[in-house]
């Protein structure tokens, strides 16, 4: 089945042909039009050249002479001299015909004519006439006739060219309509396959803490128990819907980021303060397991930003890095302030991530295969670490430790700078 985006994608492509067509037949109208007007007053012009010949020609001649036919004058033209009797004086350039002698009167009676006539052969002419005084006093009719055959040609040619440059323009505004198409809705059918995917991945999430919770729901109510069971039911109740709801809020907070609509403030701070406060908090975190939080250069770095969303960048860079340190490990905090920029690391000696695993640790809800345990998280905190150093105009990057662990590195321009 055809999906919605690509109907659409064909539809947006026959529109452009549509319109382009629309625009062809418009404009190969008018030059059409233009071609033919141009054309007829070329024609008209060179019967019109071609009596000013003949004129100059008869006024020049000896009338003592004896007539004789005219020389070419203008090639491809056909010329007739009549008197005023209608009959023919010994000049003309081919047999007269009826209608010849028709423009010729009418040429008497108004000083000039023009007009259409048609040969024996059927061929078409258009014709120019006109009087002529001679030297000797006496009045003449000078007809001249152009074929319209070869005004015919040229329309013909210019038609030729035109429909096929026409159907050449045609398929490459189809080519470019589809191609214009296809990338004006790729970003809208990546969105949707985003958001697709995002769907999918949250109920994957959210199917494992709803399981739980109906699991201790079910136990609880099959036979009659203890108070004290009930609490230590409660409190695994309680502990899943906290997991679900840091989900559903991670969710929220990434879909309001992808819409703009995510509140953010714009304060002076320093981010050594941010990291040392990042680091106090972070030893609660790794208290359980003996990870310790070390504070390595700690250079004052002067930011902009939303103070709220940085320790929560800082945050969540920490929290990884402690959830992935082995028991008694060790991560360590760091700010240096260079230049125009001021660079933030987290260091943990733990197992590293794997080298397949780091074109995707930035994605939302993903977990490579260390990553597993339930307590390690649904995998949005790197999503959300990522949005958050966009938001500020810097980035955030992770890599495998020669010496072994990872290295997570933020980088933010200074205040005042120009990064």
């Amino acid at each position: 089945m055809t999906s919605p985006l690509t109907r659409l994608r064909r539809r947006l492509t026959a529109w452009y042909v549509g319109v382009f067509a629309l625009i062809l037949v418009g404009f190969g109208s008018v030059t059409y039009g233009i071609v033919v007007h141009q054309v007829s007053r070329a024609l008209d012009r060179s019967l019109r050249a071609t009596l000013d010949a003949t004129d100059s020609f008869l006024q020049r001649r000896d009338p003592e002479l004896a007539p004789a036919p005219l020389p070419i004058l203008s090639p491809g033209r056909q010329v007739w001299v009549l008197r005023q009797d209608l009959t023919e004086t010994g000049f003309s350039s081919s047999p007269l015909e009826p209608w010849v002698v028709d423009a010729a009167k009418r040429a008497f009676a108004r000083g000039g004519a023009r007009a259409r006539g048609e040969a024996p052969d059927e061929r078409i002419f258009r014709m120019r006439a006109r009087t002529v005084s001679l030297a000797d006093g006496k009045k003449v009719a000078v007809v001249a006739a152009a074929s319209t055959v070869e005004i015919e040609d040229r329309y013909r040619t210019v038609l030729v060219g035109f429909v096929l440059t026409a159907l050449g323009a045609l398929t490459l505004v189809a080519v470019g309509g589809w191609r214009l198409a296809r990338r004006s809705l790729d970003p809208m059918e990546r969105a949707m396959t985003e958001m697709r995917r995002f769907m999918a991945d949250a109920a994957h999430e959210l199917r494992t803490p709803l399981a739980v919770l109906k699991g201790h729901a079910d136990v609880a109510l099959q036979n009659p128990r203890q108070a004290g069971e009930y609490t230590e039911v409660l409190g695994q109740v309680s502990s899943e819907a906290a997991r679900m709801a840091d989900i559903v809020e991670r969710m929220l907070l990434l879909a309001r980021a992808d819409t703009g609509d995510w509140p953010t403030a714009s304060e002076s701070l320093f981010m050594d303060d941010i990291a040392l406060d990042v680091s106090n908090a972070g030893r609660a975190l790794g208290a359980r397991r003996g990870v310790r939080i070390e504070v390595g250069d700690l250079d004052e770095a002067p930011v902009r930003g939303d103070p709220a969303l940085l320790r929560q960048l800082l945050m969540a860079l920490v929290d990884n890095a402690v959830k992935f340190s082995p028991d008694g490990g060790r991560v360590r905090v760091s700010v240096v302030s260079e230049g125009e920029s001021c660079t933030v690391t987290v260091e943990d000696d733990g197992s590293g991530i794997p080298e397949n695993a780091l074109a995707h640790v930035f994605e939302r809800f993903y977990r490579g295969d260390e990553a597993r345990p339930r307590q390690a998280g649904a995998g949005l905190g790197l999503a959300i670490a990522r949005w958050i150093a966009q938001l500020h105009r810097g980035t955030v990057t992770l890599e495998r430790r020669a010496v072994g662990g990872t290295r997570a590195t933020i980088v933010l321009p200074v205040e005042g700078g120009s990064a």
